[in-house]
């Protein structure tokens, strides 16, 4: 829980842990000095990224640590002194490993880990390498073909845990998502997770079928149902990356970022992933994580109350496996020597000589010799254009001399397949630009180009120029070949620009075109050649463009004097190379450009940098046609047409205006508040999207509405005329036997008088009237009396 108490001891000699007494400049022991003896002490030892590194050593401030010998003596001395120890794999136990594991299917590694008696793994993202499937048989033991003649693999003799890797098909984790361990009676929870980013960083076929979580979310779920269960020591197997300084300042990384975010009940976080130190307290959680490769071991110390049952104190030392004063392991030594027996006709083939060491160290730039050398060996045998390397897949040097197979294989032990494809220009800059991750940087080593960048520009745009052999730049839309490894083809380590290559043509693995390359080229050297160059001149002033509108037929601005100006219209080369004069202007002639085109211009200064373009839009500063307006009635309560598709129509009566958007075939529909009257005077007209004003249309609403019926008063026998009321103005008809026998003229004020000849009484008349707008009533029967 948070707010125990917390010491760290930091990273400590060999010699000085297991031999002798840690004292300070005064002489006192630093771990301790407090009576704790009710207190139940428990020990837990961890590894991360062991890459099946059993036979290799690399160094620590120069100097010489691993093996799995040394590792093993290490491990069985610190468990010597304390009865309750608990070891654990926080992930990448096997994959990138070294011949003696790899040609063995990993198997070697797990047989050690269970000759070391260890108790918890959980999953790196290497572990994924070959499949899920194949995980879980190094997990659970099973056949192989490569491994038949040791028989069945009876697996890991201990339990991995998983947390936040799914099973697609039952939605639940691979593998139990935490243990509860007993140690003298205290429980303590251990929970597992893997990194998040996994499927980005493994070929998709690695992680078929399952799907990784959220880490945090995961860690949170399952320490409620431990706290549930009572258990109120956890510890965190988490394959994530974190690192501190040696005295524990300065935390970094993403396994901080976890520290920060989960449950205070956690105590303890496992950090991998990135092969680095870490030994700090974040947020009350006691944070370590141990180099790689078996050259560490995180020792982690915890004091629980016996009633309580909770963590009260915690510390940690990285203990690093020196290759001296200790004898390695002689047990994990003979498990070694068996296998390394049984490969040695294959791993100690000469391949060739190295005139010198061939490092896969980058420089300033992010260069590599080995980098080099290993993109060229690519780009030769798939015979493309350029090469391309990720740095994640060198994992070793070559040193000078003879070079054997065995050395080519630790260098490049996954055995992915060439992939060659066709990229363009632009492209291949957007592969460039995306070694620069928001959380990382991968440089990748290359052959057939070079480039420059800057760490002035922000991330997604550090590529400056980008050159080819004969030190012309790179056509952004050309197309040339490019050779990569599957992994990268698919998306790998975020370089996604890979998937849009064309013609993709699988070649031998990349082991062997090193071997070839190696073989053809002996004695092998190398150099920091400049094929990368960090830059601080990266870029010309980009030209001033002034706006164009539809009515120029000009385009003119300012540029550097003396530089080279390239103009595109709609991302369409139209001028190259219109050398700046030395007042800095240009003038170029062009037809009138529609509006909405773009015009964009960049420029390439003397010392070949070249600007950012300067990109604008050409104004609309042409008004609408006039809207086309449909006849408007009376008793209409909208006005209806056609203008210019996106416009705004607006409808003016008086000082009343009303509006509408014609729509994207150029229907427009302007609602009106109320019926105006017949003859009331409207304007139409239509404003398009840059403002522009058409001329109005003019239109009188017409009178569409007709006249009530006549009032018509009683006609007697003998009269010869019809009297009544109808609209002022209106024609008032008058039939008989559908024949009209009189018509007349309503007065101003209605009144009518249609004379007709006399009728007969009972004889049915039929009267009418139409308005001036030819609107006509309806009709009302009389019959004449006597």
């Amino acid at each position: 829980m948070k707010k125990k108490q917390f010491t760290r001891l930091g990273q400590i000699t060999a010699s000085a842990l297991l031999f002798g007494s840690f004292m300070s400049p005064a002489g006192q022991k630093l771990a301790h000095a407090e009576d704790t003896t009710a207190n139940v002490k428990v020990q837990i030892l961890g590894i991360n990224d062991f890459h099946g590194q059993l036979d290799k050593t690399t160094k620590i401030n120069g100097q010489v640590t691993g093996t799995a010998a040394y590792l093993a003596a290490y491990l069985k001395k610190l468990e010597a002194t304390n009865p309750n120890t608990i070891k654990v794999s926080a992930g990448d136990a096997v994959g990138a490993s070294s011949p003696v594991s790899a040609l063995l299917q990993d198997e070697p590694t797990i047989k050690f880990l269970n000759l070391m008696k260890f108790d918890i793994g959980t999953l790196g993202n290497h572990e994924f390498d070959e499949g899920v499937a194949e995980m879980k048989r190094l997990v659970n033991g099973g056949e192989h073909p490569k491994t038949k003649q040791y028989g069945t693999f009876e697996g890991a003799n201990f339990p991995y845990i998983s947390a936040n890797v799914i099973d697609k098909s039952t939605g639940k984790p691979i593998f139990d998502p935490y243990i509860i361990k007993e140690e003298a009676g205290q429980k303590i929870g251990f929970i597992g997770v893997t990194y998040s980013d996994t499927p980005s960083i493994v070929i998709p076929s690695g992680v078929e079928g399952v799907e990784f979580t959220d880490e945090a979310e995961a860690i949170n779920k399952y320490t409620k149902e431990l706290k549930d269960q009572g258990v109120k020591a956890i510890v965190v197997l988490a394959h994530n990356p974190g690192t501190s300084n040696l005295d524990g300042s300065n935390p970094t990384g993403e396994a901080i970022d976890l520290a920060n975010t989960v449950d205070d009940e956690v105590d303890v976080i496992f950090a991998a992933h990135d092969h680095k130190y870490l030994n700090s307290t974040v947020d009350g959680k006691l944070l370590v994580q141990a180099y790689s490769s078996g050259a560490a071991i995180s020792d982690v110390n915890l004091e629980i109350d016996p009633t309580t049952h909770d963590i009260v104190k915690k510390d940690a030392q990285i203990v690093n496996t020196l290759n001296t004063g200790i004898e390695p392991d002689a047990e994990t030594q003979g498990l070694v020597d068996k296998y390394l027996n049984d490969i040695k006709p294959i791993i100690s083939q000469e391949v060739g000589t190295a005139s010198m060491p061939l490092t896969r160290d980058q420089n300033e730039s992010g260069e590599s010799v080995l980098g080099n050398v290993i993109a060229d060996s690519m780009r030769t045998e798939m015979k493309t254009d350029f090469g391309f390397m990720n740095p994640g897949g060198i994992r070793a040097n070559i040193d000078q001399g003879t070079i054997n197979w065995g050395q080519v294989y630790t260098v490049e032990p996954f055995g992915n397949d060439l992939v060659k494809m066709t990229l363009t220009g632009a492209q291949i800059r957007d592969v460039l630009n995306q070694q620069w991750q928001p959380e990382k940087t991968n440089m990748l080593q290359i052959s057939g180009l070079t480039y420059t960048w800057s760490d002035a520009l922000p991330k997604g745009q550090k590529v400056v120029n980008i050159f080819l052999p004969d030190g012309k730049k790179i056509d952004p839309n050309a197309e040339y070949t490019a050779t990569v490894n599957n992994f990268m083809a698919t998306g790998g380590d975020s370089y996604t620009a890979f998937t849009g290559g064309k013609n993709k043509v699988t070649g031998p693995v990349d082991f062997d075109a090193l071997l070839n390359y190696l073989k053809a080229q002996s004695p092998v050297s190398g150099a920091f050649e400049g094929r990368i160059k960090k830059v601080t001149d990266i870029t010309a002033d980009a030209p001033v463009v002034n706006p164009v509108t539809d009515h120029d037929s000009f385009i003119t601005g300012k540029a550097e004097a003396g530089s080279k100006l390239t103009v595109w219209i709609n991302g369409k080369e139209f001028k190259r190379d219109v050398l700046i004069g030395a007042d800095g202007t240009f003038k170029i002639k062009t037809s009138h450009l529609k509006a909405g085109t773009t015009v964009s211009a960049s420029i390439t200064d003397a010392a070949g940098n070249d600007s950012e373009k300067t990109t604008v839009t050409v104004l609309d500063k042409t008004a609408p046609h006039a809207p086309y307006v449909h006849i408007v009635r009376d008793f209409d309560k909208k006005v209806t047409g056609q203008a210019e598709a996106g416009s705004t129509v607006t409808v003016k009566a008086g000082k009343t205006l009303w509006t509408g958007i014609a729509d994207r075939k150029g229907m427009f529909s302007v609602k009106l508040d109320k019926q105006q009257k017949a003859g009331t005077l409207l304007y139409v007209f239509a404003a398009d999207k840059s403002q522009n004003i058409s001329s109005s249309v003019k239109l009188i609403v017409k009178d569409a509405t007709a006249p009530k019926a006549p009032v018509v008063h009683a006609v007697k026998a003998g009269e010869g005329w019809v009297t009544g009321k109808a609209e002022a103005y209106s024609k008032v008809y008058v039939k008989s036997h559908n024949k009209l026998i009189g018509y007349a003229y309503a007065g101003k004020n209605g009144t009518f008088t249609v004379k007709m000849k006399k009728q007969k009484a009972g004889t049915a008349l039929y009267v009418s009237s139409k308005d001036r707008a030819g609107n006509t009533s309806k009709t009302v029967k009389i019959f004449v009396k006597r």
